[in-house]
């Protein structure tokens, strides 16, 4: 293993061949050779032509020796869920030595909630292409972890707009999958993807799944609504209308009152002259007293207030 990481390929080899009953052999954070070798690359030799073949040289020989692909470090991770911690284009070269093994497993769950490596990867956002090729080799999209996270919801929560086109080329995806809620998050596909600002994969969820769940409030009270308000889209708000969306519900959280009153709360000039648009109230009276003017004008000053107010008051 110190071999190894000191990048003495000779001395790896001599290793391997005097001592192979001790290849599996683990520190005491639960790191094997591999892994141990994958955290130690030095940064600046990251983009050395030389020094990559070298590493992915050192690889081969300890896939070749029986080194266990598939086992997990004393914090629950595997080797191929490691690829974030190496930048491209080496964890790209990496990533395929170890798919080429034939005792890899795609599936090789880890941590307490036993999260797939592609589960793993997908949540620490390496580059897409490491994700596409795990899927590409068979990973399961569809794996539900025992926390009750998906591949599909990480995409939605992190925004990989291009591992989410690949999925839906590629893979045959049920549409109750895709909008499917996750206990863990409190959040349904499409909650996620717009709370989170990733519009581009909201819309797509929109078109793909005909009676998606537009009315989705979380335990905190967060509606769709609000959250498509704070990442302001006129076309994903007109998009969640067509599905018939309230845009006249009481709103419980992070104000009470009604979208307006949030839309100002939020200091959002299009927000507000969006929901004006589509006659939201403005007389409308939230937790204090306030109708939705006297709130705007109650709000602490921000460099729109004034446009607001005169906003509000052409509809009031």
């Amino acid at each position: 293993m110190m071999a190894a990481s000191k990048g003495d390929l000779q001395g790896m080899n001599q290793f391997i061949y005097t001592q192979p009953e001790q290849i599996n052999q683990k520190n005491i954070i639960g790191w094997n050779a591999l892994i141990w070798l994958l955290h130690t690359i030095h940064p600046e030799l990251y983009n050395n032509e030389q020094y990559c073949e070298f590493t992915l040289r050192m690889i081969r020989s300890l896939l070749r020796a029986g080194l266990d692909v598939n086992a997990p470090t004393g914090y629950g991770k595997v080797a191929l869920s490691c690829m974030n911690i190496v930048p491209t284009p080496l964890s790209l070269n990496i990533t395929d030595e170890l798919l080429s093994s034939d005792k890899i497993d795609l599936e090789a769950v880890a941590y307490e909630d036993r999260s797939s490596p592609l589960q793993v990867l997908l949540s620490e956002k390496p580059d897409p292409r490491i994700s596409i090729k795990l899927i590409d080799a068979g990973a399961d999209v569809l794996y539900i972890s025992e926390s009750d996270v998906d591949a599909v919801g990480v995409i939605c929560l992190t925004g990989q707009e291009d591992v989410f086109d690949y999925v839906i080329k590629n893979k045959n995806i049920p549409v109750e999958f895709l909008s499917r809620e996750s206990k863990l998050n409190d959040v349904t596909n499409l909650m996620a993807a717009i709370s989170e600002g990733h519009v581009g994969i909201a819309k797509k969820l929109l078109r793909l799944c005909p009676n998606i769940n537009v009315h989705y409030k979380n335990q905190s009270g967060v509606t769709i609504l609000l959250a498509a308000l704070y990442n302001f889209d006129e076309e994903l708000l007109n998009m969640l209308v067509e599905r018939n969306i309230d845009l006249h519900t009481e709103v419980e959280s992070p104000v009470r009152g009604n979208a307006l009153h949030y839309a100002v709360s939020i200091r959002s000039y299009p927000a507000v002259k969006w929901l004006l648009e589509q006659n939201v109230s403005t007389s409308h009276v939230e937790g204090k007293g306030y109708d939705v003017l006297a709130f705007a004008k109650a709000v602490p000053d921000y460099p729109l207030k004034q446009d607001v107010i005169e906003l509000i008051e052409q509809y009031y």
